[in-house]
C-alpha cells in the first residue's frame, strides 16, 4: 500500500475516523482525525512516496505531514522544492494490520490523535492506540493480481 505515487487514507484507531487537513480559526491548516473516510474527501487523501526501508513521506497537494519540536503538523513545501527531514516518517506495522508513523529527526516521536480527534504532541506519543493507523488504499497505478480458483 505505501508504493510511490498511491492515495491512501490513514484510519485513526481511536476515533475510526480518517486524518485531515483542516483550517482553524487562525485560517492555519492543522490535522485532526475527525475525517469522513470517503475517496471523495480531498482533504484525507495522502499521496505516498516511499525513501526505502520503510521510510515514507505522506502529503496531499504538497502539504506535508511533519514533526517539528514536538508537534505534528502540516507543512506546505512548493512543487519540485527540497523536502525537510522533518516530513519524512519511519513506517510500522503492529497488530491487527494497523501502522505507525514514526519520526526520523525526532526518534520515540509519533503522529498521533485525542479520542475527540484533536492532534496530540508528537513528543510523549508512544506506539500506543493513539498512534496507531488502518490504512485504506484509494488509488494505485500499480497492477493488482487477481486469483481465481475453479
Amino acid at each position: 500500500m505505501f508504493r510511490t505515487g498511491n492515495i491512501v487514507q490513514l484510519i485513526s484507531r481511536l476515533t475510526g475516523r480518517c486524518v485531515q487537513i483542516v483550517i482553524n480559526a487562525q485560517g492555519l491548516m492543522v490535522l485532526d482525525a475527525n475525517g469522513v473516510c470517503d475517496p471523495n474527501a480531498f482533504n484525507s487523501l495522502w499521496t505516498v512516496t516511499n525513501e526505502g526501508n520503510n521510510q515514507v513521506r505522506l502529503h496531499n497537494s504538497n502539504n506535508y505531514l511533519a514533526i517539528e519540536q514536538g508537534h505534528t503538523i502540516v507543512k506546505p513545501f512548493a512543487p519540485g522544492t527540497l523536502l525537510g527531514p522533518e516530513t519524512k516518517f519511519q513506517l510500522s506495522q503492529m497488530q491487527y494490520q494497523f501502522v505507525t508513523l514514526e519520526s526520523l529527526t525526532a526518534k520515540g516521536e509519533h503522529v498521533g490523535f485525542q479520542p475527540t480527534g484533536q492532534v496530540k504532541p508528537s513528543k510523549g506519543t508512544i506506539k500506543d492506540n493513539s498512534s496507531q493507523f488502518g490504512v485504506k488504499l484509494v488509488t494505485s497505478h500499480y497492477p493488482v493480481t487477481t486469483v481465481v480458483h475453479k
